[in-house]
């Protein structure tokens, strides 16, 4: 098993606790809300690829340990809010230099984020911020392009477009459920449109 691990990137995570977190994502949080592509991302976890990064790692970890019943990943033992505080901070150091340029494990990340600060009920303007910036690169990628119709992109392999279309629908989905939420509250009918104006340039 030790020499297992060894192949894999756990960013200083104990293996045991690592896995733990990864199964955890795997069983729940990935089944509604799949922007990741396990056998891609485990893959190249192991190996440096493209479709990982520490970013998205640590987004991960942040997002399974509301899940998990371990006091020890929460900063308040009884608050489970707490879970996972130090893959946050962790996220925050690396999102400095990831916001310089585009990339879709950045994106994942962000959507991840921004989907475990709402289900918390923490900081929902912190999430939207995170919302917001993968939106932008996503648009900056052209993910929301038909990749069929672009003669630039057809180097791109099925496992390529296959993620490229989760990154998408992910954001889409999180664009509207969380728009149509949050409009609920709203009366202004000019806000509304503006809301549903943002919507159709991501999409």
């Amino acid at each position: 098993m030790e020499k297992l691990n060894a192949n894999f990137d756990f960013d200083g995570v104990d293996p045991e606790l690592a896995w733990h977190l990864l199964d955890l994502h795997w069983n729940r949080q990935h089944h509604a809300f799949m922007v990741t592509y396990r056998p891609a991302f485990m893959r190249d976890m192991a190996s440096g690829g493209p479709y990982f990064s520490r970013i998205l790692l640590n987004a991960i970890y942040f997002g399974a340990a509301k899940f998990s019943p371990r006091l020890e990943l929460r900063k308040v033992s009884t608050d489970v809010r707490t879970a996972g505080w130090q893959f946050r901070d962790r996220v925050r150091d690396l999102l400095g230099r990831a916001l310089d340029y585009s990339n879709i494990t950045t994106i994942q990340a962000l959507l991840l984020m921004c989907n475990t600060l709402f289900a918390l009920g923490d900081e929902p303007s912190a999430a939207w911020i995170y919302a917001g910036n993968a939106f932008r690169m996503i648009i900056d990628l052209g993910l929301h392009v038909d990749v069929t119709s672009r003669s630039n992109l057809r180097h791109l392999t099925d496992e390529d477009i296959e993620i490229r279309r989760r990154v998408f629908w992910a954001a889409f989905g999180k664009c509207t459920r969380r728009h149509h939420a949050w409009l609920d509250g709203v009366a202004s009918p000019l806000t509304r449109i503006r809301v549903y104006s943002l919507m159709q340039v991501l999409c």
